[in-house]
C-alpha cells in the first residue's frame, strides 16, 4: 500500500510539474500576443497617417491643379513673363506633390502589408495559447 501511495505521489508531483510547464508556456504565448496586438495597433496607426498624408496631398495637388489651370488662362489672354513663371512654378509643386502623394501612397501599403503579418502572427499566437491550455 505504501509503494503505491509513493508512485501515485509521484505521478501527481509528475502532473504539478507538467501543469506548471504548461502554465509558463501559456504566459510566454499571453506575453507574445500582446506584443503582437501592440505591433498590430502600430501598424494600423502609420497605415492611418499614410492615409490621412495621401489624402492631403491629394486635395493639395487637386488644388494647385486649378491654379495652374487659372494662370494657364491669364496667360494665353494676356502674355506676361511673370505669370508664366508662376505657372512654372506651380508645375513644379504639383510635380513635387505628385511624388509625396506618390511615397505616401507606398507608405500606405507598407503599412498594409504590416497590418496583415501582424494580424496573421497574432491569430497563430491565439492558436498557439488555445493549443497549450486545451
Amino acid at each position: 500500500l505504501t509503494t503505491h501511495h509513493t508512485a501515485v505521489e509521484a505521478k501527481l508531483k509528475a502532473k504539478d510539474k507538467e501543469i506548471d510547464q504548461l502554465k509558463a508556456k501559456l504566459a510566454a504565448e499571453t506575453e507574445a500576443a500582446s506584443k503582437l496586438r501592440s505591433s498590430l495597433h502600430e501598424a494600423q496607426n502609420a497605415k492611418q497617417k499614410g492615409d490621412q498624408a495621401a489624402q492631403a496631398a491629394t486635395k493639395e495637388k487637386q488644388t494647385l491643379a486649378k491654379q495652374v489651370e487659372e494662370l494657364s488662362a491669364k496667360v494665353n489672354t494676356a502674355p506676361s513673363a511673370q505669370l508664366t513663371k508662376q505657372v512654372k512654378t506651380l508645375e513644379g509643386k504639383v510635380s513635387e506633390l505628385s511624388s509625396l502623394l506618390d511615397d505616401a501612397s507606398a507608405q500606405r501599403v507598407s503599412a498594409e502589408a504590416a497590418t496583415q503579418q501582424a494580424r496573421a502572427e497574432r491569430d497563430q499566437a491565439v492558436q498557439k495559447a488555445e493549443q497549450v491550455e486545451a
